[in-house]
């Protein structure tokens, strides 16, 4: 099972930016649109399959550079159900919720010193 939070590239990103505080920075904005983001997925998934898309594709990357490979890994399922196959997309959005919370957590708890 993966991990919520690869802290090996978490720490990379930090090497890579040689500042754990724009690290940081970056985590803290993450978090505080991480719910809204979630909310607009679940606004336009049933009505606004592009919004869902570019919301799922955003989410995607930005996870995906923090490390939170399993929000990541769900954004991009969703991101291409859009189109592929709609009927997945409720369970899929349920999916990111839960991944979206563990992962939250974790990056929670990285920030803090964890």
């Amino acid at each position: 099972m993966q991990e919520p939070l690869d802290r090996s590239a978490i720490d990379g990103l930090v090497n890579d930016l040689g500042d754990r505080d724009t690290v940081r920075a970056v985590a803290e904005v993450y978090l505080s649109q991480l719910r809204t983001r979630l909310g607009e997925l679940r606004a336009s998934a049933t009505g606004d399959p592009d919004t869902c898309r570019r919301v799922a594709h955003t989410l995607k990357s930005a996870s995906a550079v923090l490390g939170l490979g399993g929000v990541a890994r769900v954004c991009r399922n969703l991101e291409d159900a859009v189109d592929a196959d709609p009927a997945a997309v409720p369970a899929l959005l349920r999916e990111l919720e839960a991944v979206a919370g563990d992962g939250e957590s974790h990056l929670r708890d990285w920030l803090s010193g964890g």
